[in-house]
């Protein structure tokens, strides 16, 4: 892989992290604990403040959650081109938000929530089909 792409995946990386296990972690009320186990709770919610005319929480809660993700699907296969196959980037997908999120609770800096695992699957996968689209071009 070249080097490059080795430190943007890294700073990548950095960024992720601080934006999932830093920014907006309270201290004072790390010892509340919270989770969604309904799928489309959370969607519901923020599509509801949308229509409200709330466009920047939904933006920001919706589109950033997959939109943060789509890095890792497009660098995950040229890292190790083993895992440039569907099914692995499909099974990579669902575990790579679940352990965020079960990190988050067990840490208690964020809500486990299901509708941000499908939110981030939804973001890797389309990141993959980007780095596809890509790369098949070339061929």
């Amino acid at each position: 892989m070249k080097k490059s792409l080795k430190i943007m995946f890294i700073l990548y990386l950095i960024i992720l992290g601080y934006l999932l296990f830093v920014r907006g972690f309270d201290f004072e009320v790390s010892n509340y604990i919270s989770y969604n186990l309904r799928f489309f709770a959370t969607i519901k919610r923020y599509v509801f403040l949308l229509n409200s005319g709330n466009l920047y929480e939904f933006f920001i809660n919706i589109i950033g959650n997959i939109i943060v993700f789509m890095p890792l699907g497009f660098f995950i296969p040229q890292i190790n081109r083993k895992l440039d196959k569907t099914v692995m980037m499909i099974f990579l997908s669902l575990m790579i938000p679940v352990v965020i999120e079960a990190a988050q609770y067990v840490l208690k800096v964020g809500i486990l929530d299901v509708d941000d695992v499908l939110l981030n699957f939804i973001g890797i996968m389309a990141g993959f089909l980007i780095y596809r689209g890509v790369t098949h071009e070339k061929q």
